[in-house]
C-alpha cells in the first residue's frame, strides 16, 4: 500500500530541497534491550565505519559498547 506524501514548497519554485541530518546523513544504528522483569542491557552503538574511534563513545551512557561495520 503506497503512502500519499505531501511536498510543501514555494508557489512556482523549480527546485525544493530535502532536509537530512546533521552529521550530512551518517547514522548510527542503536540497539537498546530490556527484558520483561525491567532488566535492562546497555546499549550498543553501530557505527558505518572500517575502523572504531574510542572518541565516538564520548558522552554515551555508562556500560554502552560500540563497534564498527562496512554497512553500518
Amino acid at each position: 500500500m503506497h503512502t500519499p506524501r505531501n511536498i510543501i514548497a514555494k508557489k512556482g519554485a523549480k527546485q525544493v530541497g530535502k532536509m537530512t541530518s546533521g552529521e550530512k546523513g551518517k547514522t548510527a544504528t542503536t540497539l537498546c534491550c530490556m527484558s520483561a522483569g525491567k532488566t535492562f542491557v546497555p546499549p550498543m552503538l553501530i557505527f558505518s565505519r572500517k575502523n572504531m574511534a574510542e572518541s565516538l563513545m564520548n558522552g554515551t551512557p555508562s556500560g554502552a559498547v560500540g563497534c564498527a561495520s562496512l554497512n553500518g
